[in-house]
């Protein structure tokens, strides 16, 4: 880690995590500033996980008041989201849908206590003709339906509760890629499995299911805005269950036909070297690319949180059908802008003439924004910057198969 030049509050972070998560020793520097490792917390969305036992760190009155009230607001959003789980369960069988839910409680459950793992919407799939007998269910109970068109989910908000309906795969691949995708998700409803305890009841998605969301979701973001700790702590919690032949056995041969098997041992390598995850033989021994991978996530925060032109350089990154960053940034630059034409204009794809107008109309609004300053965001650095996150993000081979 040092070689990365990451700072002295984020090494303490760091082994604050490793310590609650996977018992590796606490290794604090003298005269930490408390109030900046507290913040970096935040950007990175694990404060309840790195400051379970707060109480016993040498913090000061007023960062400690700063976070024990923070704790607070953060738990009580916990457990109404772990409530809205249990409502959904309930609403669920009760009106006879097949459903399950993915990422929050799914990725709670692997913690050594849910409670440590902050919480959002509630996320859950159905198929078919379930899908708008959910959203009626949601309707009839005063949601709201989010006005932005979604490739793959439909969001619906009543005051402090918010869920996405999900009616296909995370990420809305396509192509090829979507095929592989989609077989990996087959079945998903019909093999999950039921979470009951004192605090939440729902329905997750079973073992591979789980860890292929948790990649692909992982995925999806990275090349965009980015991800933060919280995402690489949901991988190595989940990963670190298994012995070494269980995850080969599990996962390898599906990961490498769908092509991120490398991405897999990448994150739990990172995760080994940041978080102190017990390594096991099937991570490999890539240590510079999981280091340069490690420093990338912790660089963006959670969902870009500390960097917000990151969300403009992914533009440039990737295709946005195939979620492939191989080819050229000029090209990438032409599915995003696609993307945001389609979120916008519902009937783009039934007109297309609506693309290149769309390409025009929105590159020039968001210049107009920049040059007023409602949009911070510095043309050319986002563009050198797309460079550098598109050469690491290029040797992930992501979604190229291995025989």
């Amino acid at each position: 880690m040092e070689k990365m030049n990451i700072s002295k509050s984020q090494s303490a972070l760091l082994s604050l995590l490793g310590h609650n998560l996977f018992g590796a020793p606490l290794n604090l520097e003298e005269n930490i500033d408390f109030s900046e490792v507290f913040c970096e917390g935040r950007a990175q969305a694990v404060v309840l996980c790195a400051f379970q036992n707060y109480k016993n760190l040498p913090i000061d009155e007023k960062t400690r008041a700063d976070l024990q009230s923070y704790i607070k607001s953060i738990t009580l959003t916990n457990m109404l989201c772990f409530k809205n789980h249990s409502r959904l369960h309930a609403l669920m069988e009760k009106n006879d849908i097949s459903y399950c839910a993915i990422k929050g409680a799914a990725s709670a459950h692997y913690y050594p206590d849910p409670l440590m793992r902050s919480m959002g919407d509630v996320d859950f799939f159905v198929e078919g003709d379930d899908v708008d007998k959910a959203l009626e269910i949601f309707d009839s109970m005063g949601f709201e339906r989010s006005e932005t068109n979604h490739r793959y989910h439909v969001s619906v908000s009543k005051g402090n509760s918010h869920f996405e309906v999900h009616f296909k795969p995370i990420g809305g691949y396509e192509g090829e890629v979507g095929e592989r995708v989609q077989e990996c998700w087959r079945g998903i409803c019909d093999n999950s499995v039921m979470i009951d305890d004192e605090i939440v009841q729902c329905k997750i998605p079973d073992t591979f299911t789980h860890g292929f969301i948790l990649l692909t979701h992982l995925q999806s973001h990275l090349l965009s805005e980015g991800v933060g700790l919280r995402h690489l702590c949901d991988w190595a919690v989940f990963a670190n269950r298994f012995s070494n032949e269980e995850f080969v056995e599990i996962f390898e041969q599906k990961l490498k036909k769908v092509g991120i098997w490398r991405l897999a041992q990448l994150l739990s390598l990172a995760s080994h070297r940041s978080l102190g995850m017990p390594y096991k033989a099937w991570m490999g021994e890539d240590f510079d690319t999981a280091d340069a991978l490690f420093y990338d996530i912790i660089s963006g925060g959670n969902f870009g949180r500390k960097d917000m032109q990151r969300s403009y350089e992914g533009l440039f990154i990737s295709d946005k059908n195939t979620r492939k960053a191989k080819g050229n940034r000029i090209s990438h630059i032409f599915t995003s802008l696609n993307m945001i034409v389609d979120g916008h204009w519902k009937s783009a794809k039934k007109c297309k003439i609506l693309y290149p107008i769309g390409w025009i109309f929105f590159s020039i609004r968001f210049l107009f924004r920049v040059i007023c300053g409602k949009r911070k965001a510095n043309v050319v650095s986002v563009y050198q910057n797309s460079g550098k996150r598109k050469e690491l993000y290029e040797s992930l081979n992501l979604f190229v198969p291995e025989e």
